[in-house]
């Protein structure tokens, strides 16, 4: 189910399906919450999978302000509280893994 969810004033687009123990995954820099589809059913059967587009990628709101990696992990950490999915599996792909770096 896609939606849009508000934190740290940037509007972020969500997938989340299944049930069970909370995995959120983190795309990379040239790609989107997509990108976790062809994986996403397969663990869905074990998990609520959530996936997001990061802040100024593909659906989710482009603030002017440049991002940094401090901005994407406050705002996985802010989403995950949000859809109350801690403790949680984290799942990343190239420089989005930089969001859960020392987090």
């Amino acid at each position: 189910m896609r939606r849009v969810v508000a934190v740290n004033d940037v509007e972020l687009a969500v997938d989340e399906t299944g049930s069970g123990q909370a995995l959120v995954c983190v795309h990379g820099g040239w790609v989107d919450r997509h990108a976790w589809e062809g994986a996403t059913p397969g663990l869905a059967d074990r998990f609520r999978v959530t996936s997001h587009d990061r802040r100024r990628h593909s659906e989710s709101e482009r603030p002017a302000a440049r991002s940094d990696v401090e901005a994407h992990a406050a705002d996985l950490a802010a989403l995950m509280d949000n859809l109350d999915a801690t403790p949680a599996h984290i799942v990343t792909s190239s420089i989005g893994g930089n969001s859960v770096a020392d987090h």
